[in-house]
Parts: C-alpha cells; sequence; structure tokens
C-alpha cells in the first residue's frame, strides 16, 4: 500500500472515532444514577457454560435509583449468550433485606435482553441479595445505601 493512501485510511478512522465521540458526548444524561454499594463477589452473576458452549457468559448487575426513594432497579443486563440468546434463559431472584423490610424474593427470566426488576429496599442499610436460579450463578449482590 503506497503511503499516500495509508494516510487517507489512517485520517478517516480519526475523523469517524472523533464522529463517535460527539455522538456519545451529545447523548442525553439519564434519569436514574448509580446507588452507592458494595459487592463482595463484584457487580456480576457469574454462570457457567453449557457443555456445548452455546450459552456462555455472565449477568451485569446494574443497580440504580428510582424516583421511588425506597426502591432500587436491580438491572440484569446479558454480557454474553446467556440471557439474550435464544435457549440460553436465566431464572434470576433479587430481594432487599433491611431490619425495617425483610422483603421476599422477586423471580424473573432474563430473555432477549436487559432484565429491570424492582425492589423496595427502605431507606438507610440494606443487603440487595441477587442470584441465578437456573443455572446457579455466584455474585452480585452487597450493601446499598438509600438516604433516609
Amino acid at each position: 500500500m503506497n503511503k499516500t493512501i495509508g494516510r487517507r485510511i489512517t485520517a478517516g478512522l480519526a475523523g469517524l472515532t472523533a464522529a463517535a465521540g460527539v455522538g456519545v458526548a451529545s447523548a442525553p444524561a439519564a434519569a436514574a444514577a448509580p446507588v452507592p454499594h458494595y459487592a463482595a463477589l463484584g457487580d456480576h452473576l457469574l454462570l457457567p457454560p453449557t457443555i456445548d458452549g452455546r450459552c456462555y457468559g455472565t449477568l451485569f448487575v446494574d443497580l440504580q435509583t428510582t424516583a421511588d426513594s425506597d426502591v432500587v432497579d436491580v438491572n440484569f443486563v446479558p454480557t454474553g449468550t446467556y440471557g439474550s440468546a435464544p435457549g440460553c434463559d436465566v431464572r434470576v431472584y433479587a430481594a432487599g433485606l433491611s431490619g425495617v423490610n425483610p422483603g421476599a424474593p422477586i423471580y424473573a427470566t432474563v430473555s432477549g435482553g436487559t432484565t429491570t426488576v424492582p425492589i423496595h429496599a427502605g431507606r438507610g442499610l440494606s443487603l440487595v441479595s441477587v442470584s441465578a436460579v437456573q443455572p446457579f450463578g455466584m455474585g452480585g449482590g452487597g450493601y446499598v445505601w438509600l438516604a433516609p
């Protein structure tokens, strides 16, 4: 390849990168905000891949505030085929546990993309317990703080 074509390709890639940056910078801010929390095992539900390799990945557990100051939205976001590909559904649960509000778990199925489960955690310090029921998964829950 000659130098002129190489320079044009480099300039074109730089232009695309700059345009992508402008698009991201001008995107509107999301209404929800991350919830301050501590998760000992991290923010992902760790799931074992299937033997045939068709289902793999983790579920990112994203905790967001809502308009109701006692409620936390638990978003299960697929990072691979688990929860996003046909036949790779994941049955999950989430529950908020505090001295004031010992909540029962809410079950949902992550299928076809991000799934949101609202949890009435109560104000102050609460434990949000999150897990995968089928297949078995580890991690994802943690302690959250909602201002009293």
